[in-house]
């Protein structure tokens, strides 16, 4: 359950936003966008990371006999969906940005190497210590990854899990997201 999401966020970090750089051919059409070009690629490798999942998902259930909880179904798509639009808004703004500056690709690849052990997605957080689940709470991430895994599975979360730290930080990235692209979008297609 962790994997689907983590992955459609790993990409969103790392390879999304490159396109705004690798698609310059096409903006010398007038109706075509920077914009457009993050939008398709977003939507292209969330339905393939969505499909995998599926079948992962699907495997998991026909050879081990684990299923999802289908009471809580819309909750988790609901959570899954919030961290689409937090993926969403951090890659246009590292898209942006690292159009602009390039050097700035290189150390958000380098950073976000170690995203999947602070991120709870091997193990939950209320398996670790109290030490580390006070740092690691502190990722919007984990909190998605923790909501997923109680509406998905059933599994109880830590006890600082918070529906609202998530939905703040998908809203405040879609923003900056936004505001870098209006504030650069002739920056970014004259470079």
């Amino acid at each position: 359950v962790s994997m689907t999401a983590f992955t459609v966020v790993r990409r969103a970090i790392a390879t999304i936003p490159r396109t705004i750089r690798s698609n310059r051919a096409f903006y010398a059409f007038p109706n075509v966008k920077p914009f457009d070009a993050v939008l398709a690629r977003f939507i292209l490798e969330t339905v393939l990371t969505i499909m995998g999942g599926a079948v992962l998902l699907f495997l998991i259930w026909w050879f081990l006999d684990l299923a999802i909880d289908m009471d809580w179904f819309l909750h988790g798509f609901g959570i899954f969906a919030i961290l689409l639009v937090w993926s969403f808004g951090i890659s246009l703004f590292i898209g942006v940005y690292g159009t602009r500056f390039p050097v700035l690709f290189k150390a958000i690849q380098l950073a976000s190497r170690g995203l999947m052990f602070l991120s709870a997605v091997v193990h939950p957080l209320s398996e670790l210590p109290p030490e580390a689940q006070y740092y690691i709470s502190w990722n919007p991430i984990a909190h998605g990854m923790e909501l997923m895994r109680k509406y998905f599975l059933g599994m109880q979360p830590f006890q600082d899990v918070s529906l609202g730290y998530v939905v703040t930080w998908a809203a405040a990235t879609l923003f900056l997201g936004f505001l870098s692209y209006y504030v650069n979008r002739r920056k970014v297609i004259e470079r």
